[in-house]
């Protein structure tokens, strides 16, 4: 027997025909005759499992909800993005071939260009981007951004507008908040594997994030390596090797 079927209630959704959805029996917590989202394509969301659509979330082109997950107030999943497993996406936006599974957590957040989240891992108010993985029981939290083949797993917690790119890994309990970019191929387990720093002697002052694994300086401008890093402060009158000696004698 089906679970759900379209009501006769539509609209439209850029250029796209959606289908209000009605439950046709209990399952999970939803009631018979409750009434769902909205859905374009009776593919987009499975008549199989506990799934549901709920309020007034869109699921629309290729995009699928299937196994036990569901999705809730306003969110949208489109083009070739899927939700499935025990995955749960709050007021979010999926796009671009984008997956959400297992026992994910999506509240409020971005989730592009064939990002994952998967795992135990929670995504509140942030941004997850192209290629990049969250997974383990990852917290990306408070405008946080994760970009470009970025790897975010175990119980790491990236947030307060930190942005992760580039391939860089983050694992084990590494904690990075605030206003920082790093980017590369570094890898972060810890709180002795980076430090983070200020540059007050610049007329514009800016956050710069030293990590140990591969040695690099990492500020909004560029990603340096030590000698480009000391050639560029060194101008300001400030004695970079100095500070440079401080920071990695408490990353050793």
């Amino acid at each position: 027997m089906k679970k759900y079927d379209f009501t006769s209630e539509t609209r439209l959704y850029e250029g796209r025909t959606l289908h209000r959805i009605v439950a046709l029996k209990d399952f999970s917590d939803v009631k018979k005759g409750d009434l769902g989202g909205w859905v374009q394509y009776k593919k987009n969301l499975s008549q199989h499992g506990k799934c549901w659509v709920y309020d007034d979330s869109i699921v629309c082109d290729n995009a699928k909800v299937y196994s036990n997950a569901k999705v809730f107030r306003n969110s949208c999943i489109e083009f070739e993005s899927s939700v499935f497993g025990n995955a749960k996406v709050e007021n979010s936006h999926m796009v671009s071939f984008s997956f959400v599974s297992d026992n994910a957590h999506v509240c409020e957040s971005v989730i592009t260009d064939c990002a994952q989240v998967f795992g135990n891992a929670s995504v509140d108010l942030s941004r997850v981007g192209y290629r990049a993985k969250v997974h383990g029981k990852a917290l990306i939290a408070n405008h946080a951004s994760i970009e470009d083949f970025a790897d975010i797993s175990d119980n790491a917690e990236i947030s307060n507008s930190a942005r992760i790119g580039g391939g860089v890994k983050v694992y084990g309990f590494a904690r990075i908040s605030g206003d920082v970019l790093i980017r590369g191929r570094s890898e972060i387990k810890s709180y002795k594997d980076f430090f983070v720093f200020t540059t007050p002697w610049r007329e514009s002052v800016r956050n710069v994030v030293y990590t140990k694994s591969d040695g690099l300086y990492h500020g909004d401008i560029a990603t340096q390596r030590e000698s480009d890093f000391i050639d560029s402060e060194s101008g300001y009158g400030v004695k970079i090797e100095d500070l440079i000696a401080f920071i990695k004698s408490v990353c050793n």
